[in-house]
């Protein structure tokens, strides 16, 4: 039976909640490179997965756009996606990011206000942990990437994050193998929901409601006071799926990417 998650509705306090947020954002990020500490920001970097973005990535905390900009370059050190802290100084920096052609990127956050726990479905799978199925893992990686038209290479970085003791992975399987997958990163009292799919076969079922279910019942476990998710701009049925399910919009999280960036 699923415990009763006792939320902490973190939109009351949006200041905290957004710096919570990008605390998880930062450790996500670890599991994939090396941290260089820098004048106002930090960079995580990995030369190995030279495709990835996520794999290249500066938080900025304070500092002046040139000021970074000539640190990373002085350590040599490629930074595909900025994030912008935004507790910190933020407006000049993003301003200046504009001014030197990076894109914005938006991506709508939902922070859960009251857990409605989705009706049981017959759907016969199982859930298991993830890192009891290593290659089940590795092959719902594979089929999220290629459905998404993303490089090959994220497959491989996403399997990075089990290493991560903060990160909890659950898998569906049924007759025929792997068919969804669901995760939650945390950090002290506070989680994020991470890396929710379904095969497309065996969507509609309600296995990604069922996997949903048993991530928050991780939640509970771990006593967790405040739950985030973030989806995709133009994923509208995920974000309504999540509102269903007790979320509330939070707002925008924003990075900059260089206007010729094609790295996934």
């Amino acid at each position: 039976m699923t415990m009763q998650l006792k939320v902490v509705d973190a939109s009351k306090s949006s200041s905290r909640a957004w710096q919570v947020f990008y605390d998880i954002e930062y450790d996500w990020a670890l599991a994939l490179g090396d941290v260089t500490e820098l004048s106002g920001a930090t960079a995580i970097s990995n030369p190995a997965l030279a495709d990835v973005w996520d794999a290249h990535r500066v938080f900025v905390s304070g500092a002046d756009f040139n000021s970074v900009r000539d640190a990373l370059s002085q350590a040599n050190i490629k930074a595909v996606v900025w994030d912008i802290n935004r507790c910190a100084a933020r407006d000049e920096m993003e301003a200046a990011l504009r001014d030197n052609s990076f894109q914005r990127r938006a991506g709508p956050v939902q922070v859960l206000k009251k857990w409605n726990r989705p009706a049981p479905t017959s759907t016969e799978v199982i859930v298991i942990p993830a890192r009891a199925a290593l290659d089940q893992y590795a092959e719902l990686c594979r089929q999220w990437t290629a459905e998404d038209k993303q490089d090959a290479a994220l497959a491989h970085a996403m399997t990075l994050h089990l290493d991560d003791p903060k990160y909890d992975a659950l898998i569906a399987l049924d007759d025929a193998g792997p068919v969804g997958m669901a995760g939650l990163q945390s950090r002290g009292d506070a989680g994020r929901l991470q890396e929710v799919y379904v095969v497309p076969t065996h969507r509609g079922r309600g296995i990604g409601s069922m996997l949903l279910d048993r991530v928050i019942e991780l939640a509970a476990r771990a006593q967790l006071k405040s739950i985030f998710v973030m989806t995709a701009p133009g994923n509208h049925k995920a974000r309504a799926l999540y509102t269903r399910l007790g979320f509330d919009l939070l707002g925008d999280y924003v990075v900059y990417m260089p206007a010729d960036a094609t790295s996934v």
